[in-house]
């Protein structure tokens, strides 16, 4: 079988490496599953289980990672997987992490969950935290391996760093990262979609944007140029890609 890059998987229809989509991942054998979303607690590369066998999450395809962001005692930018799909992809297939960017995992409820890095490459540290925001433990994730690891005692969150971050920054287990009600540090809704890099044309000017669409289908273009003429009248839509947000990026949210 032909070896494909990290992310990709050969296919023999079309005799080429193709992205591995959203709701799979690559078997032991590198072909192409779909992930099990029944919660019967198994787990897909570097996204959780839950130790007491319920899994995580409601289902769900995704259309990309959701647009939702908290706001820790911690100078990071951090993204939530949102769908079942999203916490079993983790930070799978990816070749690097910004160095002050992590990935938050919000539990369905307290347990003691386990992580695994099969088919992430970057190495990482991992802190489970408990529900009143206390660092419980802080463990360190090897690249590629199959070892589960897992939380010492309850908890509800986990955030997922690059390795030597914590100590780097000096964030030690008994350090408390937010406040009790994390509700209460929600700054944007959670919302599953895609961010469009929008290019056009307004009073002779060319400007570029970008605007998130809260839906998992590809807008129509005269959906995009709708939404355009609502901040800028008048304006004529040049073209439009789909692109990966960056925490704290601003973009037009269409959906508000």
């Amino acid at each position: 079988m032909k070896k494909c890059p990290p992310g990709e998987y050969y296919c023999n229809d079309m005799k080429k490496c193709k992205k591995v989509p959203y709701g799979y991942h690559l078997g032991r054998a590198g072909h192409l599953e779909k992930d099990d979303e029944n919660g019967n607690g198994s787990s897909n590369g570097n996204g959780s289980s839950n130790g007491n066998g319920n899994g995580n999450g409601n289902g769900g395809n995704g259309g990309g990672m959701g647009e939702s962001y908290i706001s820790l005692n911690l100078p990071l930018d951090i993204e939530i997987p949102v769908t079942s799909g999203e916490r079993k992809l983790g930070l799978m297939f990816r070749e690097s992490l910004n160095y002050n960017s992590g990935m938050f995992f919000i539990f369905d409820e307290v347990g003691r969950p386990a992580f695994h890095m099969q088919n992430t490459s970057i190495p990482l540290d991992i802190a489970f935290i408990r529900e009143d925001g206390i660092v419980e433990s802080i463990k360190p994730l090897e690249p590629f391996t199959l070892e589960r690891v897992s939380a010492e005692g309850d908890v509800l969150y986990a955030l997922e760093v690059n390795r030597g971050w914590f100590a780097e920054n000096d964030v030690n287990i008994g350090d408390q990262i937010f406040k009790d009600n994390l509700s209460e540090s929600i700054s944007v809704p959670r919302q599953v979609g895609n961010v469009y890099h929008v290019g056009f044309s307004w009073k002779g000017k060319m400007i570029s944007m970008k605007l998130f669409f809260p839906q998992i289908r590809k807008p129509k273009r005269k959906e995009i140029q709708s939404s355009i003429n609502k901040v800028y009248p008048g304006s004529q839509l040049r073209d439009f890609e789909v692109v990966p947000h960056q925490p704290g990026e601003p973009y037009l949210n269409v959906g508000k």
